[in-house]
């Protein structure tokens, strides 16, 4: 099946430009939906769209059920609208069950592909600044305000919340002011801050690659083989990535605090990310948020096993007021 996603990811990015908005599912796409565990319904609305953001080739992925999908909920309440963006090395295909749950939910759901991800252009998980990631997301977030479709509520986890961090500090992201934002095990820091950015010195002319070991960021083993075996998954990080993430972490010091309220949800056992470092400096620049720990979790929270997944969703979804 891996040689077979490959070939489909291949056949679906050669016609990624020639994308302004599929309605019709193909036979390529449902086998990609399929295999990451998307709804494929009747009474969900899946559209496909390309945005063009200067070099890159945007996958960008909406799904909207058709039809009331609880029954205990009125068929006339308004539909909320929540963006979710992924984490490094990740891409859509990840959040599968995450959709399906919002979608009971009586929720639209957007997603995209950032750049070097999933089926989007761009070297594999690179970037040469962060303020790529930013330039990304405001196109996204204009093509859906051109149909009236802006998301008011967004789930953003390790480096798509490093994304908000920087564009709410930096005041490039007007039109995330007004909507309800939760950042998922934040990224500011790496974990082995230090350790890392001596390796990185010592190393930098002549390591453009690093081999990335065994992921160990869920208590869920069936998660954790998911992404082991992901033929979408990058298993080398750019040594430029690394540039990328210490240029962010320092700028981010010059810039004054924000009062925009944030939901940011953290395990303790993370150890992908600077957890401790990353809290108390989000909580200085952002003084009004909600910072809620689980004990046990490592980075990919909301993709634990049973219990703490389910702990953490329902916090979620409360401070979200998507009960």
């Amino acid at each position: 099946m891996e040689l077979v996603l490959k070939e489909i990811k291949d056949k679906i990015s050669q016609k990624l430009a020639l994308w302004p908005q599929v309605t019709l599912m193909t036979d390529d796409l449902k086998r990609y939906f399929d295999y990451y565990g998307f709804p494929l319904a009747d009474h969900i609305d899946i559209k496909t769209q390309a945005i063009s953001v200067k070099d890159y080739q945007i996958a960008v992925y909406r799904f909207r059920p058709s039809l009331n999908l609880n029954p205990s909920q009125s068929s006339q309440q308004p539909l909320r609208h929540v963006l979710i963006m992924h984490g490094y090395l990740d891409h859509v295909g990840v959040h599968s069950d995450l959709v399906k749950e919002l979608l009971t939910k009586n929720c639209q759901v957007t997603l995209y592909d950032m750049p070097g991800h999933g089926l989007s252009t761009g070297s594999n998980a690179e970037i040469d600044d962060f303020s790529r990631y930013i330039e990304v997301l405001n196109q996204v977030l204009s093509c859906l305000q051109q149909e009236q479709q802006l998301p008011d509520t967004i789930i953003a986890h390790s480096t798509g919340a490093a994304t908000l961090i920087l564009g709410l500090l930096s005041q490039q992201l007007p039109d995330v002011l007004a909507m309800k934002v939760a950042l998922i095990a934040p990224l500011v820091r790496i974990a082995s801050w230090y350790r890392v950015k001596l390796a990185y010195y010592l190393a930098r002319h002549w390591l453009k690659k690093v081999k990335l070991g065994k992921v160990n960021n869920s208590a869920d083993k069936d998660f954790v083989d998911f992404l082991m075996n992901d033929p979408l998954r990058h298993g080398m990080m750019p040594v430029q990535w690394l540039e990328a993430a210490f240029h962010y972490e320092a700028g981010l010091k010059h810039y004054a605090c924000c009062d925009k309220e944030l939901i940011i949800m953290q395990g303790r056992k993370d150890t992908t990310v600077a957890w401790r470092y990353n809290l108390r400096f989000l909580r200085d620049k952002f003084p009004y948020s909600r910072i809620y720990c689980l004990e046990n979790a490592k980075h990919h929270v909301l993709y634990e096993s049973t219990e703490l997944r389910e702990c953490a969703r329902n916090i979620l979804y409360e401070r979200l007021d998507l009960l």
